[in-house]
C-alpha cells in the first residue's frame, strides 16, 4: 500500500484542503493519506480554535485515514523546526513513500535549489550579515537566498513557500527516501477575508466563525459537509484573546533571568515584554508593541503559549537533538487502523493511543528532570491542551489528554 504524507494543521479542514486530497487521490487512487497535524496551538502560536481530536475527526471525515499529532515542542516554532519536526516524524514511522504539500507556483525545482542552497557557506554569511543588519531570520533568509539565485524577494516570501522550502531542506539533510508531491494552492490567498469564494483561507474562516452571527449560508460554500455540522456542534471557539490576563499574570511574576530560560526569548527580548505591559491593553498590543523589524510578530506571538507552559530553551533543543519521540494517534478510519499495524511493524516510534500508558497525572505535577525525554516531550502536549482550554468563553474541562480516546471514524 503507497502511503502519503501530508503536514497540516486543518483550522479548520476547508475546501481547500478537500482539493489537495482529491489533488492526491487523482494520482494516487488507491494510496493511504496520513496526515501529521498541530495539536492544540498552531505554528503561528495561536490557540486552535477547536481541540486536536475535532480537527482530526474532521480531516479523517474529509478524505484522510490516519492522523497523529505534532508534538508541540515542533508545532509552535518556526518554520525551519516545524518541517524538521513534522519530516522526521513521518521518516521515523517506517511506511510514508511521498509527502504532499501545497505551494504557491508551480516550479518546485527552484525551491528544491533554493533549499540546498540555504546551508552553503555563501548563503549562511549572507544571512549572518543580514540578521546583523538588524533583519529578522527569515527576512534575512529570503534576502539572502533571493540574491544567490537571482529571483525576487517576494517570490520566497508566501507562508506555504517558506514552509515547502523548509521541508526540502530537511529531506535534503536526513537523505530522506521519501519522495515529494507538490500541489499548487487552489483559492484565495493565506491572509484573504472573504469567504465569498468557493474555497476561502482559513483565517477568513475563523474570522466569520467568530462572529455573533455567523454567515452559515456563506460557510456551507467554503466547507466541506463534514466539516460544517462540527463547527455549528462546537460554538465555543478558542480566542487566544482570553490569554491575556494569564499572560500578564506571568510577566509580572518573573523576572529577566526567569525569562531569558524561556523558549524563543533572547537578545533582550525580556526587556521589551516587560516593558510593554506598562503602556498595553490586550495581549493583541503587547505583541505589537514588542515586535519590530527583527522580531515578527509572528515569532513574538509564539512565545505566548510556551512562556505560559513554561517551555524552555532545553526542552526544544532536547527536541531538537533527539527528534519526535513518539506518534500520537487522533483520529482514524479502517484504512487508518492497517497503518497504525504497519507503523507498529516497521516505525521506530512508540503509538501513542492511551496517553496515561506514557505519563500519569501525577508524573505531570513532577520536575521535567526527573521524567524520560518522552515524557518531557509529552508533557508539553498536555500542557498546550490545557492552556488551549483556557481560550474558550466557557471552560469544559481539563486534562483532556487522559480522558479522550483516538476518535475512530467508519466507513
Amino acid at each position: 500500500m503507497r502511503v502519503i504524507g501530508i503536514i497540516a494543521e486543518y483550522n479548520p479542514f476547508h475546501k481547500g484542503h478537500a482539493y489537495m486530497l482529491k489533488e492526491v487521490r487523482r494520482k494516487f487512487p488507491d494510496a493511504a493519506i496520513l496526515a501529521v497535524m498541530s495539536g492544540s496551538f498552531t505554528q503561528r502560536g495561536e490557540a486552535a480554535i477547536l481541540d486536536k481530536w475535532q480537527r482530526a475527526q474532521m480531516a479523517v471525515q474529509g478524505g484522510c485515514n490516519l492522523v497523529l499529532e505534532l508534538p508541540f515542542a515542533f508545532a509552535v516554532r518556526s518554520a525551519q523546526d516545524f518541517a524538521r519536526g513534522a519530516i522526521l516524524l513521518l521518516e521515523r514511522l517506517g511506511i510514508v513513500n511521498e509527502i504532499a504539500f501545497g505551494m504557491e507556483g508551480d516550479a518546485p525545482e527552484k525551491l528544491q535549489k533554493a533549499a540546498r542552497l540555504i546551508d552553503t557557506e555563501d548563503v549562511q554569511e549572507k544571512l549572518h550579515v543580514a540578521v546583523r543588519e538588524g533583519k529578522s531570520y527569515a527576512a534575512a533568509l529570503t534576502s539572502a537566498l533571493s540574491e544567490s539565485l537571482g529571483i525576487e524577494e517576494s517570490l520566497l516570501k508566501q507562508p506555504n513557500t517558506i514552509l515547502a522550502m523548509e521541508y526540502f531542506r530537511t529531506l535534503h539533510l536526513t537523505k530522506s527516501r521519501m519522495t515529494v508531491f507538490p500541489i499548487k494552492r487552489h483559492g484565495t490567498g493565506y491572509h484573504d477575508t472573504s469567504v465569498q469564494e468557493s474555497i476561502a483561507s482559513a483565517s477568513a474562516i475563523r474570522r466569520e466563525l467568530r462572529k455573533t452571527t455567523p454567515d452559515w449560508t456563506a460557510l456551507a460554500r467554503v466547507l466541506p459537509e463534514t466539516s460544517l455540522p462540527c463547527l455549528k456542534q462546537h460554538m465555543l471557539l478558542a480566542n487566544n484573546d482570553l490569554l491575556y490576563r494569564p499572560f500578564l499574570t506571568r510577566l509580572c511574576t518573573m523576572n529577566p533571568r526567569q525569562l531569558q530560560e524561556i523558549q524563543g526569548i533572547n537578545e533582550g527580548l525580556e526587556n521589551r515584554l516587560l516593558a510593554s505591559i506598562q503602556r498595553t491593553h490586550s495581549l493583541e498590543e503587547i505583541i505589537q508593541e514588542t515586535a519590530s523589524k527583527r522580531y515578527p510578530k509572528s515569532r513574538i506571538q509564539r512565545i505566548v503559549p510556551h512562556l505560559l507552559i513554561g517551555s524552555t530553551k532545553e526542552q526544544c533543543a532536547e527536541a531538537d537533538r533527539l527528534g519526535p519521540q513518539y506518534a500520537r494517534v487522533l483520529s482514524f478510519d479502517d484504512k487508518g487502523r492497517e497503518l497504525l499495524s504497519r507503523i507498529k511493524a516497521k516505525g521506530t516510534l512508540p503509538l501513542i493511543t492511551k496517553a496515561s500508558h506514557f505519563l500519569t497525572g501525577k508524573e505531570m505535577h513532577l520536575q521535567p528532570e526527573v521524567l524520560t525525554p518522552l515524557q518531557r516531550m509529552l508533557r508539553l502536549d498536555f500542557l498546550a491542551s490545557d492552556l488551549q482550554e483556557l481560550c474558550r468563553p466557557q471552560i469544559s474541562r481539563f486534562g483532556k489528554d487522559f480522558l479522550i480516546s483516538p476518535v475512530y471514524v467508519p466507513f
